[in-house]
């Protein structure tokens, strides 16, 4: 009668055991994450003034990427001169919500004065955006957009 106490609780616990199921979702990478799309700006060509320093240059937007799970992405619009392959990209903004930002016109130029170009000269620049998970998770570049830019002095020689 013991024994069969014995088999009977084994035989009681194995099936509970066999009954659990595994209901946790896994987070599963996908293998090759496309690169998401930077929409073109509203306008090609930028004027920068320092009477509109306080004013909103653009507003960037782009896709989200796909990472095959949900993630909270944090997205970073970067800039550099064009054909330099982003080798000294700048953060111009950055965004943990929403697959866009807006861009002021006088953090923007203090930017472009500081990647060495020249005040009151139109330059071509390019533009990224970098999305990025984690660090064990390798970050996804967007198509790029290239833009003219003029950007103003902010320092003046004496007279």
């Amino acid at each position: 009668m013991k024994t069969l106490k014995t088999l009977l609780a084994f035989f009681s616990l194995a099936i509970v055991f066999a009954a659990c199921e595994d209901d946790a979702e896994k987070a599963i990478l996908k293998s090759d994450v496309a690169a998401n799309e930077l929409q073109a700006p509203s306008a090609s060509s930028y004027v920068l003034t320092l009477a509109n320093k306080d004013n909103t240059l653009e507003t960037f937007k782009w896709t989200m990427p796909d990472f095959g799970f949900k993630a909270a992405v944090a997205y970073s619009l970067e800039v550099d001169v064009a054909g330099n392959n982003f080798a000294n990209a700048v953060e111009v903004a950055t965004s943990s919500t929403d697959p866009e930002v807006e861009v002021n016109v006088g953090a923007f130029n203090d930017i472009l004065l500081g990647l060495g170009l020249a005040p009151e000269e139109p330059a071509d620049v390019e533009l990224r955006v970098v999305s990025t998970v984690n660090d064990r998770v390798p970050p996804v570049y967007s198509t790029t957009k290239a833009i003219e830019v003029t950007p103003y002095a902010t320092e003046f020689p004496p007279i």
